[in-house]
């Protein structure tokens, strides 16, 4: 490379890395004139001053340093106690002299003091629960003020009609929607007499079926085991060999319920009572359904039910 080209290679690099130092670098502060303050350092990170007005509204950080104590309820009177307005009250706390001595002239200058700081003490008292009683008067007297004024100030915003713009701006409601009133029926005392009626013919009833089942229960009570005497009876009577021998169908001898009440039904046979196609000629159901009938005419007839022995 000739000599000419390195030159200007090398003046151009120079420039360049002069040109990024400066860029990098703050800029260089001119000093004021002679006779001029110098001017305050001015940064990103500083905040403008406040008006005197935000200022006047800061809260000092000794206002509100510490906390009063609770006030105590001086004339708070318990059961059986005095109240500490009396008279009496103060004769007992703070009582004069009585004794013989204390009532004698004073012989030194130092007794004497003794008895002025006592008389102190004691007209200190009486005059401090005077002041305490009164400044208690006043403040629940203030209290109780600002309690019936502040009362008096909700009622009337509570009584107080809407403000105009409630008005022009609050929906439409019919007059129909406020008229919540139900108006009465005008045969509501009919309508009373028949639900009396309703209500008696339930009771009647209800009344009717108990009387029932009270009669069935007393007449199938002469069946009912009662002593073991009549359980091992029964017990024998139903289990004994020739139990089917005595029950005969249709002129023959029994051998088992079989022979009585016949063979179950197939369920071909059920099937076909359901469909209707049976091909018997008696049904059981059909004469069950005939003996009860004949059982439900005969008890409204003779006005009681009748028990199972009498329907065979």
């Amino acid at each position: 490379m000739a000599p000419t080209m390195q030159r200007a290679l090398c003046r151009a690099a120079t420039t360049t890395a002069n040109a990024n130092s400066s860029s990098l670098m703050p800029p260089r502060r001119t000093p004021p004139p002679k006779g001029y303050p110098p001017s305050p350092p001015s940064t990103s990170t500083s905040r403008p001053p406040l008006s005197q007005a935000v200022e006047d509204q800061r809260r000092s950080p000794l206002s509100y340093k510490g906390h009063l104590p609770v006030p105590r309820q001086i004339f708070k009177q318990r059961k059986g106690e005095l109240p500490k307005t009396s008279a009496e009250w103060l004769q007992k706390s703070a009582p004069p002299p009585t004794s013989e001595k204390a009532l004698a002239p004073t012989s030194s200058e130092g007794e004497a003091w003794k008895r002025r700081m006592a008389a102190g003490r004691r007209r200190n008292m009486e005059e401090g629960l005077a002041a305490l009683w009164t400044r208690t008067q006043r403040t629940t007297a203030g209290r109780k003020e600002r309690a019936r004024r502040h009362d008096l100030e909700n009622r009337a915003a509570m009584n107080a009609p809407p403000h105009e713009s409630d008005r022009l701006t609050a929906p439409t409601v019919p007059a129909s929607v406020l008229a919540t009133q139900v108006p009465q029926d005008p045969d509501r005392l009919d309508h009373a007499l028949e639900a009396q009626a309703r209500t008696r013919a339930v009771v009647e009833a209800k009344s009717q079926s108990r009387r029932d089942a009270l009669q069935q229960l007393y007449m199938a009570a002469r069946d009912f085991i009662v002593t073991e005497a009549d359980l091992e009876k029964a017990v024998e009577e139903q289990f004994r060999p020739d139990y089917f021998a005595d029950k005969t169908s249709v002129g023959m001898p029994s051998a088992s319920v079989w022979d009585i009440d016949g063979a179950p039904l197939t369920v071909t046979q059920m099937m076909g009572e359901a469909m209707g196609t049976s091909n018997r000629v008696v049904r059981s159901d059909n004469a069950n359904r005939t003996l009860q009938r004949h059982r439900k005419i005969a008890e409204e007839l003779t006005g009681g039910p009748m028990s199972d022995a009498g329907t065979d």
